[in-house]
């Protein structure tokens, strides 16, 4: 088994391609490895609790993936921390740190 952080920084409504990486995570948890997601800068606004949920976010969350989000992000774009959904882990950049430490497989999508 292995681990694996995927890090988004792009909306789902201004690219068509975060679908992909989010699949990705999907896959890779049916695979039987260990994955989480590291959601920052834009994509953000995705994981909002005024945003109608879409299929790949669905998924990632019916498959327990952990989804962690950036402070500094949420912060600089206005969203309140209550204005996301539950499932969201809230996190610095230290845990991209801890992962690459820690031999993670990190995939950056941007």
């Amino acid at each position: 088994m292995n681990s694996y952080l995927l890090i988004e920084t792009r909306d789902h409504f201004e690219s068509l391609r975060v679908n992909h990486s989010y699949q990705l995570a999907v896959d890779l948890k049916e695979k039987k490895n260990e994955v989480k997601l590291f959601i920052l800068q834009n994509a953000v606004f995705s994981f909002r609790n005024n945003i109608n949920i879409y299929d790949p976010i669905e998924n990632i969350i019916k498959k327990d993936i952990p989804i962690f989000i950036d402070e500094f992000s949420i912060k600089e774009r206005g969203i309140d921390r209550n204005n996301l959904r539950k499932e969201i882990v809230i996190s610095s950049m230290d845990v991209i740190l801890d992962h690459l430490v820690n031999k993670t497989k990190v995939i950056w999508h941007s």
